[in-house]
């Protein structure tokens, strides 16, 4: 759709607008933004973790609420396996979370000198990002019990490589993961901003958040975005909860963004008349609602609710 679709500079949720009109653009834009800003927290919990391993006053606090061991129990029910639904939903939504990002070249893509480079980095952060993502699953199914996964502390990785080669080894992979962490830190802080300036220069969200300063950075949406980020990382100091609604909700909003994509590629090629894309498309808006379904109302609604508010 980048190739074919090289005017619209609105990200992937410009296809929403090109399909549906500034109220589509608006719900992807908002449901991206909700996504984008909520995953920083996800960073916020896991870099604790991480750094409790050089400093432990940082492990084990309400900062490293137990997403990884849901997941887990998902997988292993301790030493057998769950259902098929419950498996099905733990796998699709986590799925959905750790590549949230793979289209953030085609967000940004309106400051690059080109759209093709944007396309470019698109499929390959997705091909490294499934490269590795495998390697990494392959490597502690295949090397520890179902038992030592489940009661395996977090980050996950280090502490498979601590069972594995020693102490050593979980050391560089949390080293690895703070340094990697802080960076991807900085994207996601860039990412959201982004977003609110692209869909207000479209017309599809007030000007408000297309206010630039004079380094051409979005002023208003920075500041609303970091301001809510401190909010949430504040209450992840008293309870136990917020975690696991901003993992979900981030993995559950951007479901929008990624299902007006498979909408509007429909759209566009029975326009076209190019069935074979056409086909893509379908089974892209299938998923997407497959994991509306798993992720349950209260999930995928939030975001559009906000939204219409």
């Amino acid at each position: 759709m980048t190739e074919k679709r090289s005017d619209l500079k609105g990200g992937i949720f410009a296809y929403a607008g090109a399909g549906y009109g500034p109220m589509g653009e608006f719900i992807s834009g908002w449901a991206y933004w909700l996504s984008a800003w909520l995953g920083n927290l996800a960073f916020a919990t896991m870099l604790m973790s991480a750094i409790g391993t050089f400093i432990p006053v940082f492990k084990g606090g309400m900062f490293t609420a137990d997403f990884w061991g849901r997941v887990a129990n998902n997988l292993s029910k301790g030493t057998t396996t769950g259902g098929l639904w419950p498996q099905m939903k733990g796998t699709l939504m986590t799925l959905i979370c750790v590549f949230i990002g793979v289209e953030g070249a085609s967000v940004m893509g309106s400051r690059a000198k080109s759209l093709k480079e944007a396309q470019q980095a698109t499929m390959l952060g997705f091909v490294m990002l499934l490269v590795f993502y495998m390697m990494i699953s392959i490597l502690p199914y295949g090397s520890l019990t179902r038992a030592q996964l489940a009661s395996a502390a977090q980050p996950a990785l280090g502490n498979d490589l601590k069972m594995i080669v020693g102490d050593w080894g979980m050391m560089i992979i949390n080293i690895g993961f703070i340094i990697s962490t802080i960076v991807s830190w900085l994207s996601w802080t860039m990412l959201p901003a982004e977003t609110m300036l692209l869909i207000a220069e479209d017309g599809a969200a007030p000007k408000f958040w297309g206010k630039l300063n004079s380094k051409k950075a979005p002023t208003n949406a920075l500041f609303t975005t970091a301001i809510l980020q401190t909010i949430f990382l504040f209450s992840l100091l008293f309870t136990d909860k917020a975690y696991e609604f901003c993992y979900t909700l981030a993995s559950s909003a951007i479901l929008f963004s990624y299902l007006f994509v498979g909408l509007y590629q429909m759209k566009f090629s029975r326009e076209h008349k190019e069935w074979t894309q056409w086909t893509y498309g379908l089974l892209a808006a299938l998923f997407q609602f497959m994991c509306m379904i798993l992720a349950g109302n209260q999930s995928w609604l939030f975001p559009l609710v906000t939204s219409q508010a």
